[in-house]
């Protein structure tokens, strides 16, 4: 996440020296509230959700359609996280194995459409974490550190 062009360019910088594609995606913004249907985020795991390999969680609301458009180029298989849902949380997951994630309790549509996908979902009661922020499994958590393949 990136907050202006200077930013971007610094990791721009850093990711392509490390030969790491970096793909923008512009997000709508706010002015002094998120309420009242005004949604915007400057955090991606907000945003999007990798699931499995070549399969993502989406909140294609978030995102210009050349992201979207990207993802389909490379053949991504987009699960669409439907507005009514979109403050249950489940984007904001933890994947803790390729076609194994860590989701918030609730969001049917989005269960029944992971396990269409053939994507294992375990829920887990985060609800504690809404009564003083928007908050979820993996803005509590982070990225876990996993064994690098030798």
């Amino acid at each position: 996440m990136v907050a202006n062009e200077e930013g971007l360019r610094q990791i721009r910088f850093v990711l392509e020296n490390l030969g790491i594609e970096l793909i923008v995606a512009h997000s709508p913004g706010w002015v002094d509230s998120i309420g009242n249907g005004n949604i915007g985020t400057s955090h991606m795991d907000m945003v999007m959700l990798a699931v499995d390999e070549r399969k993502v969680l989406l909140a294609p609301h978030l995102v210009n359609y050349g992201f979207v458009r990207e993802l389909k180029r490379r053949e991504v298989e987009i699960i669409e996280v439907p507005l009514e849902e979109y403050w249950d949380l489940a984007i904001n997951g933890v994947t803790l194995a390729p076609g194994k994630v860590l989701l918030n309790e609730g969001s049917p549509s989005v269960v029944r459409a992971l396990d269409r996908a053939g994507v294992e979902v375990i829920q887990v009661d985060f609800s504690e974490s809404h009564k003083f922020a928007i908050a979820g499994l993996h803005c509590a958590t982070l990225e876990l550190v996993r064994d690098q393949p030798r």
